[in-house]
C-alpha cells in the first residue's frame, strides 16, 4: 500500500491533525497490525474496536481512528471521528484518488459475487485487474479491496452489499466507478427495507458515484429492473436479457454438457458470438452477460471478452459440483433467497441426466414478514422440478417441506439436526444420484457435507 498522510486523511474524515506522520498500511483488525499501520477501531454488534486501541499501538501502529475520545492513548495520535465506520469508507475513497484505474461497480440483491467473478474473467484479458476477494462486500471489507490498489492495476471490480438503507451511495462515492452493473432486485433484505421497490431505490444510488463512460447494466428480465429508464449520474444504460431480442446484448441457443454452458451472444449492431462458461444454469448466463456489459462500456473488443469467461471460476461455496463416490454434489452453502433458490433448484432439475435427484434445503433469512410464503413457493419448486427427494433443516425449511408436499413431492424429510439429516442423506444416496445442498450462510449447510464427505471416504 502506498503512504498516506496522516493530515490528508484527517482532512477526509472531519478531525483534527497537523504534523507530516504517514501510515503504509489501514486496518480494523488488530492481529493484522503491523508497524506504521493506521488502526481504526470500529464497534460493531458484538465487539468494539476501541477495546484494541492500547494493543494496536504496542503492536506498532502509528495512529488510531476513533469515535469515542475516551479511549485515545496519551501521546499517541489518535484522530477522533463522528463514525469510524463511514471513516473507514471515506480512507478508501481517499486512497483510491490516487491512482488512475476504471473501476466496475456491482451490486444486486443476488448475483453479485458470480457477476463479479464474471467481470474479473471478461475484463482480466484487457489490463491487470483487481477483484473484491470473497464477500468483501460491505463498508469494511470494500475499503479493504481499494488499499489493495498498485500503481499497475488498471481496472478493478469492486463488489458492494448492502442490508439496509443509504449503505450504497458512501461506497459508491469512494470507488468512483465508471461502470455500475446491477443483477437484480429481489427480496434479500426485505426485513429491513421493507419493499422491493425500496430496494431498488437503494442499489440504483450506486450510479450516483459514476464518473467517466457513466454507464449502467443491468438485467431487463427483471420485472422491477425493466422499469428503469434513467438512473442518477448514468449517461447511458445497457440492457442485458435473455427474452429480449430488442435488448443491446442478449444470448440464445443455451445448452450445457456435465459443467459448462454453452450459449450464442448477440448485439444490437447484428454481431453474434459462441460463448462457454464452466458452470451450469440460465441464471449464470445472465451473470455472464452483465459482465459482457462492462466490457461493451468501456469499448473493450467483444471476441476477447466473451473468450475470457471461459476463465471464470466459481467462489467460495456457491455452485461448486463436486463428483465423490460416483455421487454429484452441488456445494451452495454460502446464502440463499427465494430467486437464488429458484435458480439452483432449476439448475438441479434441468441437468445431470437421468440422475435421482435430491436436495438440502435449510432456511432463508431476513424475508419479513413474507418469509412463510416464500418458503413455501421453494418447496413448491422443488416439486415443479422434479425433485425425487427433499431433505429440510430448520424451523422456516418445514414450510419448505410443506409446499413441498401440497404440490405432490413424496420424498420430504425435515431435521432439527445436521448429524441426523447427514445420516439419513448417506442411506439415500446411491452411485449415479445428484444432490444439492442449500441455504442461508447463518444455516451452515457445509457441516452436514463435512458428515457426509466423510462417510463416503
Amino acid at each position: 500500500m502506498k503512504p498516506l498522510r496522516l493530515q490528508a486523511i484527517a482532512e477526509a474524515i472531519g478531525a483534527s491533525y497537523t504534523g507530516e506522520l504517514t501510515v503504509c498500511d489501514v486496518s480494523s483488525d488488530t492481529r493484522a497490525i503491523g508497524e506504521g499501520s493506521l488502526f481504526v477501531a470500529i464497534r460493531g454488534e458484538r465487539f468494539d474496536g476501541h477495546a484494541f486501541v492500547a494493543q494496536a499501538f504496542e503492536k506498532g501502529a502509528a495512529a488510531a481512528v476513533l469515535s469515542d475520545p475516551a479511549f485515545a492513548v496519551e501521546g499517541k495520535p489518535c484522530l477522533v471521528c463522528p463514525n469510524t465506520l463511514d471513516a473507514m469508507i471515506q480512507i478508501g475513497g481517499l486512497y483510491r484518488q490516487l491512482f488512475d484505474v476504471r473501476c466496475v461497480g456491482v451490486t444486486g440483491s443476488v448475483g453479485k459475487t458470480t457477476t463479479k467473478e464474471m467481470l474479473y474473467a471478461a475484463l482480466s484479458p484487457f489490463g491487470k485487474t483487481l477483484k473484491t476477494e470473497g464477500n468483501q462486500n460491505n463498508e469494511i471489507g470494500m475499503p479493504r479491496t481499494l488499499f489493495g490498489l498498485t500503481d499497475d492495476t488498471q481496472l478493478a471490480v469492486i463488489e458492494m452489499g448492502m442490508s439496509g438503507f443509504g449503505e450504497i451511495e458512501p461506497m459508491t462515492r469512494a470507488v468512483r466507478p465508471e461502470v455500475a452493473v446491477l443483477t437484480n432486485i429481489g427480496v434479500s433484505h426485505l426485513e429491513k427495507l421493507g419493499t422491493r421497490e425500496n430496494i431498488l431505490t437503494e442499489k440504483l444510488s450506486i450510479t450516483r458515484g459514476l464518473q467517466g463512460v457513466r454507464t449502467l447494466v443491468l438485467n431487463e428480465d427483471n420485472d422491477l429492473l425493466s422499469t428503469v429508464e434513467r438512473a442518477d449520474g448514468a449517461r447511458r444504460i445497457i440492457r442485458i436479457s435473455l427474452c429480449d431480442r430488442d435488448a443491446d446484448i442478449w444470448a440464445d441457443a443455451l445448452s450445457s454438457d456435465t459443467d459448462r454452458t454453452h450459449f450464442v451472444v448477440h448485439y444490437a449492431d447484428g454481431a453474434a458470438y459462441p460463448a462457454c462458461i464452466p458452470c451450469l444454469g440460465q441464471h449464470n448466463v445472465y451473470d455472464a452477460l452483465l459482465a459482457l456489459g462492462a466490457a461493451e462500456a468501456f469499448g473493450f473488443e467483444r471476441s476477447a471478452a466473451v473468450a475470457g469467461l471461459e476463465d471464470y471460476q466459481t467462489a467460495g461455496m456457491r455452485q461448486r459440483v463436486k463428483k465423490l463416490a460416483g455421487i454429484t454434489v452441488i456445494e451452495d452453502c454460502y446464502n440463499a433467497s427465494p430467486d437464488s433458490m429458484r435458480a439452483s433448484l432449476a439448475l438441479l432439475g434441468q441437468n445431470f441426466g437421468g440422475a435421482r435427484k435430491a436436495a438440502v434445503l435449510a432456511d432463508m433469512l431476513e424475508l419479513g414478514e413474507h418469509s412463510a410464503q416464500m418458503h413455501r413457493q421453494v418447496g413448491r419448486d422443488a416439486a415443479a422440478e422434479g425433485i425425487d427427494a427433499l431433505f429440510c433443516y430448520g424451523e422456516q425449511a418445514r414450510l419448505i417441506a410443506q409446499g413441498a408436499r401440497e404440490a405432490g413431492c413424496k420424498a420430504v424429510f425435515c431435521f432439527d439436526e445436521k448429524d441426523r439429516l447427514a445420516e439419513e442423506l448417506c442411506r439415500w444416496l446411491a452411485p449415479g444420484d445428484c444432490v444439492l445442498v442449500k441455504g442461508s450462510r447463518g444455516m451452515k449447510l457445509e457441516e452436514v457435507l463435512e458428515i457426509v464427505y466423510g462417510a463416503m471416504e
